[in-house]
């Protein structure tokens, strides 16, 4: 939807500039996504989509573990009711687990409670397996609209995108991977990446279902970064560190 467009249309001359004002504020501090923070500091979030994967996400504790970074992951609930295992060995090597809702199916255009019933059973598979809750939630996709937005902040949950995404799903090779990823990245940003496949009811793009490119370019890219003076946290511990950065993100 295009808001200057509908704000000329409906509003009269006079009034348009703060009329524009008041929604630009609005999207920035109610409506708006969290894609990264302001800070000095060298601190980088990566973020890992759709696990647990067990010919994936195993793999990939061993790298990070390896680097000593801490990541995020935004867990699929079917995933972790089938791997329950694999999501609890994530936690206990002190990553994050996030909310990647329970079937990965799309929230736009869905309703408050279909929504909401996709969230609370993703989140009860993540405290059975882990014995923690999920306090961040990302969209499948990252496609939301305003609805499934505040639904999820009414249930309390902080809504996170990303500032560099290394594309991964595309099936690119590994060097191709690393190029975007470390051409992307500086301080303070959220990285998307993917260690599990779970392909979206009615996406149109093909999403390759291996893995192993993402898993050969991360030593390239956990090396490089960490030469640079950068330190690798979960999302949570970079949001409490500098003032957010947000932006409106919704699919209409």
């Amino acid at each position: 939807m295009d808001w200057r467009r509908t704000c000329r249309m409906l509003v009269p001359a006079p009034a348009r500039a703060q009329v524009w004002r008041m929604y630009d504020y609005a999207c920035q501090n109610w409506l708006a996504t969290i894609v990264g923070v302001h800070t000095s500091q060298k601190l980088i979030a990566l973020t890992f989509d759709d696990g647990p994967h067990p010919a994936f996400t195993p793999r990939l504790l061993e790298l990070l573990a390896q680097y000593r970074a801490r990541a995020t992951f935004f867990m699929v609930g079917q995933h972790v009711e089938q791997w329950p295992n694999l999501a609890r060995q994530v936690v206990q090597a002190g990553h994050e687990a996030g909310n990647h809702t329970f079937t990965h199916s799309r929230l736009v255009g869905r309703t408050p409670w279909a929504v909401a019933g996709e969230l609370l059973r993703c989140k009860r598979a993540i405290r059975r397996a882990t014995g923690v809750s999920p306090r961040l939630m990302r969209p499948p996709e990252g496609k939301q609209d305003v609805i499934a937005f505040l639904t999820a902040r009414l249930l309390g949950y902080r809504v996170v995108h990303w500032s560099a995404s290394a594309f991964d799903w595309r099936g690119d090779p590994a060097e191709v991977v690393t190029r975007r990823v470390l051409s992307g990245v500086g301080r303070g940003a959220i990285v998307l990446m993917h260690d599990g496949v779970t392909p979206s009811p009615g996406r149109q793009t093909v999403v390759s279902p291996d893995r192993t490119p993402t898993l050969k370019a991360l030593p390239g890219v956990l090396g490089r970064i960490r030469e640079k003076g950068y330190r690798f946290v979960t999302v949570s511990e970079l949001l409490h560190t500098a003032p957010l950065i947000r932006e409106s993100w919704f699919v209409m």
